[in-house]
């Protein structure tokens, strides 16, 4: 049976979004690399914003460059190499909070303040 979204711990919500913007960033990096002016389509855009929104929730406050990102626009498509910059921006602003939330210690590591998300 699938977790619901309050089943997640932080930790378990955070590795959850950064493996699934991971995956979308190389996706996105490789089409770029080849076409940057290309068109933004549907699928993806609504595959984006649905990484968007939880990692606003996640970061809330914290960050104002995250709190800045809105989620794109599926009717005014967005060039891929616009899209870029802001999946890096989201990787970043992931890559920050766990510094901040997480720590390292003798017996593996864990996160600060560890509550449902």
């Amino acid at each position: 049976m699938a977790k619901r979204k309050s089943d997640y711990t932080i930790g378990q919500k955070w590795e959850l979004l950064h493996v699934m913007l991971s995956g979308m960033y190389d996706e996105i990096d490789k089409l770029c690399k080849k076409k940057p002016d290309m068109l933004l389509s549907d699928l993806k855009t609504k595959k984006i914003n649905k990484l968007i929104i939880p990692i606003k929730d996640l970061l809330g406050d914290e960050n104002p460059f995250i709190c800045d990102i809105e989620e794109l626009d599926a009717d005014e498509p967005v060039e891929l190499s616009d899209v870029i910059i802001v999946l890096n921006e989201l990787q970043k602003g992931l890559k920050v909070y766990r510094g901040n939330h997480c720590y390292r210690g003798d017996d593996g590591h864990g996160w600060y303040l560890e509550k449902e998300a």
